[in-house]
């Protein structure tokens, strides 16, 4: 594969993984309800388009295909065979790739993380999900799991998220009324995970089986299944052909650049919890990047904080010890009923949950006081430290070529 055929097969393959996750989460977590009933028919194609370009551009599309210019807006039935067609032909693509071979690291069996956890019904979202998976999962994904801090037991009540990773099958990929059927569960799972935390700025994660071949692990680092709980009994081990990703890492720094750009610093204010766990989440994950990138070693991301922390001076690095102090001290966050989560799951309507929490009194107290604890300056001072990152990061590199 010569350097432009590469490059455009790394660009095909991150807007087929955005096809695939707009279609599973995206295009399901409307705020309002119109469009959730509007999604359930017709979906954005904009994804498909662009992805579309990229293929024809690697050469995964055949020249003599002839691919129907696609409107605004698509049917879910022909979004569906759409993107069936494109990982048909990804396939047939990676089958010519070479990757570096690897085994996808075990997770934690759920039976003796539930005996550690001692069933906390703190937890139940995640009790509930994996009993609709062992019913309906093995199906659609040849693992599932729980990662993260839940995965961990060391999450903070008032902060922590239900981090969630699939693997779809590559026969589901291939066949469009199984991807249709996969979708109504996407929907009760991302509701679920709404109701563990209605302020989650990021949804489930979903990888195709397909990419495993080619497999980019700055994407979502292997590493984190080692760290999960299994939510499918008889999970089936995976074989990865991992690829050369750097450039992911630094795509994500920065997209997390601009992030903090985005904010004003007159007045700097958090208008709700979303705004809060969406401005420390993207904090805090800046350890774990900057090790990956600089190091070419990928970490569990609690375990970033104090390897980071040496490579930088005390008022540096002080943003982050802000995060996570505030992260511990934010208070219990609203909780959604119990009938709101049956209506959101008989709609198929995720947001709703979200919605509610947004609007709750609770939430708008706990982000003046949040607003107050960082100061004006915060993304200032997060933008001081993300930038010092690159720095060294650029350093390392250029020592790199000179060796």
């Amino acid at each position: 594969m010569n350097r432009d055929s590469f490059t455009y097969a790394l660009k095909a393959q991150r807007l087929l993984n955005d096809a695939l996750q707009y279609w599973l989460y995206g295009s399901l977590s409307s705020f309002s309800l119109k469009n959730s009933l509007c999604h359930r028919y017709y979906v954005n194609a904009q994804p498909l388009t662009k992805c579309a370009v990229a293929l024809q551009e690697s050469g995964t599309l055949s020249m003599g295909l002839k691919l129907q210019l696609l409107p605004r807006k698509v049917s879910t039935i022909q979004y569906s065979e759409t993107l069936t067609l494109f990982y048909r032909r990804w396939e047939q693509y990676l089958s010519q790739v070479n990757s570096v071979h690897a085994t996808m690291p075990k997770a934690q069996n759920y039976q003796s993380w539930l005996a550690e956890g001692k069933a906390n019904s703190r937890y139940r979202p995640v009790y509930v999900l994996r009993r609709i998976l062992n019913r309906r999962g093995p199906k659609f994904f040849k693992r599932a799991i729980i990662h993260g801090s839940i995965a961990t037991l060391d999450d903070t009540p008032g902060f922590s998220d239900m981090d969630l990773a699939f693997v779809v099958r590559a026969t589901v990929l291939k066949d469009a009324k199984k991807l249709l059927q996969l979708r109504k569960l996407a929907a009760e799972i991302l509701t679920l995970t709404y109701s563990f935390d209605p302020f989650m700025h990021h949804g489930p994660y979903y990888f195709s089986e397909i990419d495993l071949k080619w497999y980019p692990e700055a994407m979502f680092p292997s590493i984190l299944f080692g760290y999960g709980v299994d939510l499918l009994d008889n999970s089936e081990e995976l074989e990865i052909g991992v690829r050369p990703s750097d450039y992911i890492t630094d795509q994500q720094l920065r997209m997390f650049e601009r992030f903090f750009e985005s904010w004003p610093n007159s007045p700097f204010v958090l208008k709700d919890s979303y705004d809060i766990e969406w401005l420390l989440g993207s904090a805090m994950l800046l350890p774990a990047l900057y090790l990956q990138r600089k190091t070419g070693a990928f970490y569990y991301k609690r375990d970033t904080f104090p390897l980071a922390e040496k490579d930088f001076s005390t008022e540096e690095w002080e943003p982050i010890k802000i995060a996570s102090t505030l992260r511990a001290s934010l208070g219990t966050r609203p909780k959604p009923p119990r009938p709101l989560l049956w209506l959101a799951l008989f709609l198929r309507w995720p947001g709703l949950l979200q919605r509610w929490a947004r609007r709750q009194p609770l939430s708008i107290q706990r982000a003046g006081k949040a607003t107050t604890a960082l100061g004006q300056d915060y993304p200032q001072r997060v933008l001081r430290l993300l930038r010092t990152m690159k720095s060294k990061i650029e350093n390392t590199d250029t020592f790199q070529r000179t060796r």
